[in-house]
């Protein structure tokens, strides 16, 4: 893809091999960017294989663990990456934390999890890698909001709180950092399936009644498209919002839903 060729990207939540950082990862180093990867310590291991196969594509990478709810761990990611590459053009903020439950049988301390994981996280990395995209003279950064950031829907109450405060803080950064040439998008993405997509079937199934698969087929059905979406398909949108072809979008929240009438 034009406009990647020779960026250096930051991808966080990259370990799930069925995750969209994985995926996005993937696919920035396939349209020539070279690559830095994090997410937490218990899946180095995966970390590690995805750098080998980014570094089998002849891109330099990077697997750093990284806990996001931590302030201090960011700015020292962060430095880190500035020491090796000498620059950060590009930020996916794709570490994300999920749950279902009703909201008079939510947890509250959920609440604080999902920001602390959802918002502040991100607004932390934001920090960190604007003042050095900045002096570069401009960047790109695509933040992970879920349609959970754009429509309201039952047993999502504290997910799309955050989620939607995370739409809120993103616009607002785009404002500010534009005369910078920094841009800061978001990607919205409906049923994907991915291992965290996966729990809603689960979930949903045990609320009515069914069995997992129809409730799989039931969520597949509520799209114009008529199925899941794979972590391929949100990562090459992903890559367009960081890569130079976007490069008049700003403030944007993309939905990547297959049509999910909650985003016509």
């Amino acid at each position: 893809m034009r406009g990647l060729q020779d960026k250096v990207a930051i991808v966080t939540g990259a370990g799930s091999p069925r995750g969209m950082g994985h995926a996005a990862a993937l696919k920035l180093a396939e349209y020539g960017a070279h690559v830095v990867v994090s997410d937490l310590d218990h899946t180095r291991s995966r970390l590690d294989e995805l750098v080998e196969r980014i570094a089998a594509m002849g891109r330099r990478t990077l697997a750093v663990s990284c806990d996001v709810t931590d302030d201090a761990a960011i700015r020292a990611f962060t430095g880190r990456v500035m020491g090796e590459f000498g620059r950060i053009d590009g930020l996916f903020n794709n570490a994300g934390y999920g749950s279902m439950s009703l909201f008079m049988e939510t947890d509250l301390d959920e609440f604080d999890r999902m920001f602390a994981v959802n918002t502040r996280s991100i607004a932390c990395f934001m920090q960190a890698v604007i003042p050095h995209m900045k002096a570069a003279g401009g960047g790109s950064i695509v933040n992970n909001a879920s349609l959970g950031g754009i429509y309201a829907s039952a047993h999502f109450s504290a997910y799309e709180t955050s989620k939607f405060a995370l739409v809120g803080l993103s616009k607002s950064v785009a404002l500010e950092v534009g005369a910078d040439n920094i841009r800061v998008n978001l990607v919205c993405p409906g049923a994907i399936d991915t291992d965290m997509g996966s729990k809603m079937p689960a979930y949903f199934a045990g609320q009515a009644g069914t069995t997992t698969e129809q409730a799989y087929e039931a969520i597949a059905r509520d799209a114009a498209l008529g199925r899941w979406g794979r972590p391929e398909e949100v990562a090459e949108v992903v890559a367009f919002l960081l890569s130079d072809l976007s490069s008049y979008m700003t403030g944007a929240a993309v939905p990547v839903s297959g049509g999910s009438p909650q985003s016509l």
